[in-house]
């Protein structure tokens, strides 16, 4: 095999994506921030968190695996009511300037219809709320890979642009919530086209 061919495979290897992507349709409130904020936010979006005695006791190997599952995600529920509380009364809630909607999403990022263009390059701070079931809303920081505008409105003569978003900053508890949101997207849609061939 030719050198060329050989660096052919490699870039097409690394253009494969990493993760299943789902169609959807989820509300995102979002504001753009500087490159400083997103140095200053990142910890916390991507955060370690600290240790309750609930958590410390799921790594102890004496609960079954049932009531593990169960305690994590009162655990999980507890923290993303912590973070919602914390926005809430801190007035950084409200600061979300724009309301956009994912049209697509995966474990590494997603496409949001926007109001607004955003540069390639640019951070925005997210909130994306998912059906109830999923322990909303996740947080994350995405950075603007693509941008392109879709929609002129005939009333405003507004556009409106489709943004490609990579998730830069995230909590992998979030990501794996995610990624079994796709999951079961995917399979409901599955056992719909099924009843429709049946039916």
């Amino acid at each position: 095999m030719t050198q060329e061919l050989i660096n052919l495979e490699k870039e097409v290897t690394k253009e494969k994506r990493k993760y299943l992507r789902a169609e959807t349709s989820l509300v995102a409130k979002y504001s753009p921030i500087s490159q400083e904020e997103f140095k200053r936010k990142k910890s916390l979006y991507a955060a370690s968190r600290t240790t309750s005695c609930v958590e410390s006791q799921l790594y102890e190997g004496t609960l079954d695996h049932a009531t593990r599952m169960v305690l994590e995600s009162i655990v999980r529920l507890e923290q993303k009511i912590d973070r919602l509380c914390s926005l809430l009364f801190s007035g950084e809630f409200h600061k979300y300037k724009y309301t956009g909607e994912v049209v697509n999403i995966s474990g590494g990022g997603l496409r949001l219809v926007s109001p607004v263009n955003l540069s390639k390059g640019s951070y925005i701070d997210m909130c994306i709320f998912f059906p109830p079931a999923y322990n909303n809303p996740f947080f994350v920081i995405g950075e603007v890979r693509k941008r392109k505008a879709i929609i002129k409105e005939n009333d405003t003569n507004r556009s409106k642009y489709l943004l490609g978003v990579k998730f830069v900053a995230i909590d992998e508890k979030d990501r794996e919530a995610i990624i079994r949101y796709i999951f079961r997207t995917e399979r409901q849609k599955l056992r719909e086209a099924r009843l429709e061939c049946d039916g």
